[in-house]
């Protein structure tokens, strides 16, 4: 049936392209869709943020709370992340604990602030594991398309040294 071998074959990509725990895009497929996204779109009236966000000091979290908690932390964080970006927004998990947004269309710098900072005040939590208690925050960096680069690899790497940045 070439139907039933057409599905197999396209369900064999999607997984290539998805983060087994998160179901997010992996890093490979993220990296390729904002960059065919950006040559695409052009500079013209279209702004863009480039968001990376890393759990704070997450080893101690796994190692005070286990390995599973850690589990469920990443997928409330990548709740706490859905919910507060469109659908049209591109997410993908870069590896570990390490996230990247591309936020199409941001309006202003304002607006893209707000955003910015309810999604860091959403990720701040208190997590109680048998009686133990964890603090979970997250780092972010941001580079903006056009302002700060045309280039992926030149906006990855300045939203990338933002979020080196935010963590001292």
């Amino acid at each position: 049936d070439i139907d039933e071998e057409k599905r197999k074959e396209i369900s064999l990509v999607e997984k290539s392209e998805k983060d087994f725990l998160t179901n997010l895009l992996n890093k490979s497929s993220f990296d390729t869709r904002v960059k065919e996204f950006l040559t695409d779109a052009g500079i013209v009236n279209c702004h863009h943020a480039l968001v990376i966000l890393d759990i704070d000091n997450f080893r101690q979290i796994n190692e005070t709370l286990g390995y599973l908690s850690g589990d469920s932390i990443i997928m409330d964080f990548i709740e706490t992340i859905k919910h507060n970006i469109r659908s049209e927004d591109i997410v993908g998990r870069l590896g570990g604990v390490s996230f990247a947004i591309l936020i199409k269309n941001y309006g202003n710098r304002a607006m893209l602030k707000t955003q910015l900072q309810i999604i860091c005040d959403e990720l701040h939590r208190e997590v109680v594991n048998e009686n133990i208690t964890c603090t979970v925050t997250a780092s972010i960096g941001c580079a903006l398309f056009p302002e700060h680069s045309t280039s992926y690899k030149e906006l990855f790497g300045k939203a990338n040294e933002a979020l080196y940045f935010s963590q001292t």
